[in-house]
């Protein structure tokens, strides 16, 4: 049996994105597991992991971003083809190799079966390199890579069962923090530390976030930071008034406002 998770922080954004695309690939049999996020991604996919560990039956377990929709309705056949091979353990639509940092589109992207979706300027989609596989560029291959991208992934009972992800990743120092906020933009948004501290300080004394002393994994004491359950509220109230802000922005471009 094949189990389908998520972590939710939108149900809105949950039920127009992630849902109907579980349903598309879901088989008679499948679970179909949504889950309101208990703090960092981390720690809700670890929470799914330990529940998904308990099934017996389990084939593969499939962690989709509230935000993200599975396309091919043959999802399931294709993904027990590629965890045929028991040293096979995590599988994604997006890997790269050669990759120096958490930056993984700074590798060599072998595979990249995904459109990006907007609704910016009357809305859209930018194909991925691998998007169409029948006419995919010369360089693109599936198999082995450094990294895969999180926003679906594939994962076998062997690493259901064993592996976990790091919840630390969701306290961050602010050179990680800001190392983040480069990823998740690709590149478009890069803060100084001289901006980045004095942000982190105002939060920390609004109460949004908590900071902690503690050791880097290169052995330097550094603060890290997390949101608060005041800061988490906060966050999705600014989110609502940001998607608001951005549906107006989109109609009045379209001219439909």
């Amino acid at each position: 049996m094949i189990v389908f998770a998520a972590s939710i922080t939108s149900p809105e954004t949950y039920e127009r994105c992630a849902a109907p695309g579980i349903r598309r690939a879901a088989e008679p049999d499948s679970q179909v597991r949504p889950y309101q996020a208990a703090g960092s991604i981390f720690r809700s996919y670890n929470l799914i992991l330990d529940e998904a560990a308990e099934i017996a039956d389990l084939e593969a377990l499939v962690l989709v971003h509230q935000d993200a929709e599975i396309a091919d309705s043959d999802f399931c056949p294709k993904l027990r083809r590629a965890l045929e091979q028991p040293d096979v353990g995590v599988v994604g639509c997006v890997g790269a190799v050669g990759v120096r940092s958490i930056a993984w589109w700074e590798g060599s992207v072998t595979w990249g079966s995904f459109t990006h979706r907007y609704e910016e300027m009357g809305g859209g989609e930018i194909a991925a390199l691998s998007w169409n596989v029948d006419r995919p560029p010369t360089y693109a291959r599936t198999g082995e890579v450094d990294t895969v991208d999180g926003f679906v992934l594939g994962l076998s009972p062997w690493t259901v069962r064993n592996i976990r992800f790091d919840e630390s990743l969701g306290q961050l120092h602010g050179y990680a923090i800001a190392a983040r906020l480069e990823q998740i933009s690709k590149g478009a948004i890069q803060l100084n530390m001289g901006t980045l501290y004095p942000a982190l300080m105002r939060l920390e004394q609004r109460g949004l976030v908590r900071g902690q002393w503690g050791v880097t994994d290169t052995n330097r004491k550094a603060r890290f930071y997390g949101l608060t359950a005041t800061g988490r509220r906060e966050l999705a109230h600014e989110k609502q008034d940001w998607d608001r802000l951005t549906g107006i922005m989109a109609a009045l471009i379209r001219g439909d406002a």
